[in-house]
Parts: structure tokens; sequence; C-alpha cells
């Protein structure tokens, strides 16, 4: 991955417009690393879920027989 960061040494001029733009890519940055963070906290609950359920069917079917 390239290095996209303010520390990147190669970015020898940081004016205001840079250092503006640099907070605000930051912050989507953020937003999408949550985003992608709490989707793969509802995919593991949603898979948990199943396990979970598959389980007790299959208790309760035991229990019936």
């Amino acid at each position: 991955m390239k290095n996209t960061t303010i520390s990147n040494p190669y970015i020898t001029v940081q004016d205001k417009r840079i250092l503006d733009f640099n907070r605000i890519v930051e912050e989507v940055r953020q937003s999408e690393e949550w985003e992608d963070v709490s989707m793969n906290i509802y995919e593991m609950g949603i898979e948990r879920g199943k396990t979970e359920g598959i389980e007790e069917g299959i208790a309760a079917g035991i229990k019936r027989h």
C-alpha cells in the first residue's frame, strides 16, 4: 500500500490546504474502517445465532424422541 499519510517524507510542503485535506481523508478512513469492523461483528453475530439455533433445534428434537 502506498504511504498516503501526512508523515510521508516525500511530502515536503504542508500548507493549510494539505493539512485540511489530510484531516478530511483521515475522518473518512476512520469511518470506513469502523463500518468494516461493525459489519464484521454483525456477521459474526449472525453466524453465532445460526449455530445456537441449530444446536437448540437438535436438542429439542432429541427430547421429543
